[in-house]
């Protein structure tokens, strides 16, 4: 929860509407201007309204984004105040939850209103919403819209969907017929013929359907321009054949990319995939295929660059179609979360010896299998760039054996060169391990240890690691937690710009004064370390003035070691100070259980606002709401601007 982030309505409330607008033409025309995280923050649409009325006047404002806000107003009040905004191109009113209380609804009536913004070339609806087909028809007078996003939205289903036929100039269409774990509605075939109508259409994604009761589909073959195809939660209640009944109505020998996304797929889905010929990127996550499933029809995509195949049930015993995909430079294949987690349940063995031939293979992912010998396999990869072999959710203690040959074979890709992302997170890497990588990884730009058996004598072969920008050692077992001892050690590593050590309970505000030695440092997540006071912390790290983000204090009202204790306070002042010294900071990260209420002077509040037309809205806005004094800002932004 960031500072100011739950901000007080009553200081929100109070702030002028046409500064605040003032503040809003400071931004280019070209920029998009996001204002979610500021209506979050105020939980209030009150100065939303205010400052939208006065920004109106006169502006060239061509893109607008109220993606996640809580907008406490009818959608015809909304529309009002949108109304002159003459040059609007693009908006965005996406929720990613559903508000049911809330009395702001993307509704027909709403469809209706913005089909008279005729300059409108980019839409985005995706939110739970009542849209029937009748607001689909109320939208048809945007003849320029070139992307549009609904969803979800049942309701569509019921329609005749002839209205989106007027929409000849759409290249983008994303629409989400039924939210995520309802049972599905079936597709009309209707609907289907209606998207044979638009000629430009490039992407197209389609989520939350049944295929039971879809018979004899209409032909989409005459998209010739399509070749972005996405589906996503599509269900046959009666056979796993639903998806690929769905793919052969697809201009499928044109798409270059495919997307299938929890979806129940049969074995003739792959049959059919293998038609894609000029396919480049394919994609299989979370999907239910028959056991067994064989993938050697897809030894014909010769084009293909990226093939993702996560968190599906096993597929494959034979891997060797790898051999002839000549252009792959992107695989993964992340377990099953319900799958047990050794690798050969995925005959990763099988898959490594195929994937040799693939000398140009620059990212893997193995996500979730536990690895040993498999490791001599990937050092054979030596393009590889970006390589991920966390085991999040296994269970790597009761693998001993495993561990210590993970550790050992960790040595092994010292001789992957060019190697510049390691994920490491949840394995049993300890000091042997860390010491084989840094011997040889001299490219290595980020690695994450965390979760890992690495403790803090061991960091010091981090310093073997010229160019290491990123580090993260988050929430170290009780045993190997990460303390000040590591982190003069991590110190130590010259071009670190970012770190991450959260839930480390042995880190103390005193242990960070170390890191003043690191002059790029430019993020610090520091969060849930219960041993840090936030106060002490901020004395510390005074010395990092290239800090742009900071996150410190423990998510919990009070501190894990002194439960019966109130946590660790910190003065709204004492933040503002520290701002005042850091000419970077524009994320600044603390619970609001350790912050107490006092007012900055007018000095340290005017050198926070200084810089203003580098600053983000929100940053703005979060200023004001842990200032406590919004008279005081209000005089230091209007002497700034």
């Amino acid at each position: 929860m960031a500072a100011g982030v739950r901000g007080e309505s009553a200081c929100w409330d109070a702030f002028p509407a046409d500064l605040l607008a003032e503040v809003l033409r400071k931004f280019p025309e070209s920029d998009a201007l996001s204002l979610g995280s500021v209506c979050q923050t105020c939980r209030s649409s009150k100065k939303l309204r205010e400052a939208l009325l006065e920004l109106r006047r006169g502006t060239t404002l061509r893109k607008l984004d109220l993606s996640g806000c809580d907008l406490t107003m009818p959608a015809g009040t909304l529309l009002d105040l949108l109304w002159n905004l003459t040059q609007l191109e693009h908006l965005a009113i996406a929720q990613q939850l559903p508000k049911y209380d809330a009395c702001f609804q993307v509704d027909d009536e709403l469809c209706e209103a913005l089909g008279r913004m005729r300059g409108l070339t980019h839409l985005d609806l995706r939110q739970p919403s009542p849209i029937t087909g009748r607001g689909l028809d109320r939208l048809a007078g945007l003849e320029r819209l070139r992307t549009l996003r609904l969803g979800p939205c049942a309701g569509l289903l019921d329609s005749s969907f002839q209205s989106i036929a007027c929409h000849t100039q759409l290249t983008e269409l994303d629409i989400c017929f039924g939210e995520k774990g309802r049972t599905c509605t079936s597709l009309p075939a209707e609907v289907l013929a209606q998207l044979a109508t638009l000629p430009n259409l490039v992407s197209l994604q389609l989520a939350g359907f049944d295929t039971s009761r879809t018979e004899d589909l209409p032909s989409l073959h005459c998209l010739s321009t399509l070749t972005h195809l996405g589906l996503s939660q599509v269900t046959n209640s009666r056979s796993p054949g639903g998806v690929a009944t769905f793919l052969r109505c697809m201009p499928i020998q044109s798409l270059i990319r495919l997307e299938l996304n929890q979806c129940n797929i049969g074995i003739d889905v792959f049959p059919l995939i293998s038609q894609a010929t000029t396919l480049r990127a394919l994609s299989v996550t979370q999907c239910s295929p028959v056991y067994g499933l064989d993938l050697h029809h897809m030894s014909g995509l010769s084009r293909l660059e990226s093939l993702t195949l996560d968190h599906s049930h096993p597929l494959s015993s034979n891997w060797s179609f790898l051999q002839h995909l000549t252009r792959l430079t992107q695989f993964s294949c992340a377990a099953h979360k319900d799958a047990l987690p050794m690798s050969s349940d995925h005959n990763i063995a099988g898959l490594l010896e195929n994937a040799i031939a693939r000398k140009d293979l620059q990212r893997l992912d193995l996500r979730g299998h536990l690895l040993g010998k498999e490791l001599g396999d990937i050092a054979a990869l030596t393009a590889l760039t970006e390589l991920d072999i966390s085991a999040a959710g296994c269970d790597v203690a009761s693998h001993p054996s495993i561990a210590c040959v993970f550790n050992l074979g960790l040595a092994q890709l010292a001789g992957l060169s060019r190697l510049q992302r390691l994920n490491l997170a949840c394995t049993a890497v300890d000091e042997e391990g860390l010491r084989g990588i840094c011997s040889g990884l001299r490219e290595l730009l980020h690695l994450d240890l965390s979760g890992s058996a690495v403790e803090d004598a061991d960091l010091a072969h981090l310093t073997k690691l010229p160019r290491l920008q990123s580090l993260r050692i988050n929430n170290q077992p009780a045993l190997d937690d990460i303390s000040d001892a590591g982190l003069a050690e991590v110190s130590r590593v010259s071009a670190l710009r970012c770190l991450e050590v959260k839930g480390n309970q042995c880190i103390t505000a005193a242990g960070l004064k170390h890191l003043s030695a690191l002059t790029g440092l430019s993020d610090l997540d520091v969060s849930d370390c219960s041993a840090i006071n936030p106060k002490r912390a901020l004395n510390s790290l005074q010395g990092c003035t290239a800090l742009r983000m900071l996150c410190l204090g423990s998510a919990y009202s009070v501190c894990h070691a002194e439960p019966c204790r109130d946590p660790p306070r910190v003065s709204k002042a004492s933040i503002a100070a520290f701002r005042a010294r850091m000419p970077f900071l524009h994320t600044l990260t603390l619970a609001p259980h350790h912050i107490v209420p006092d007012v900055p002077c007018k000095k340290v509040m005017a050198s926070a606002v200084q810089n203003l037309e580098d600053w983000m809205l929100w940053l703005m806005l979060i200023w004001l709401s842990i200032s406590g004094s919004t008279q005081e800002l209000v005089k230091a932004l209007r002497t700034t601007i």
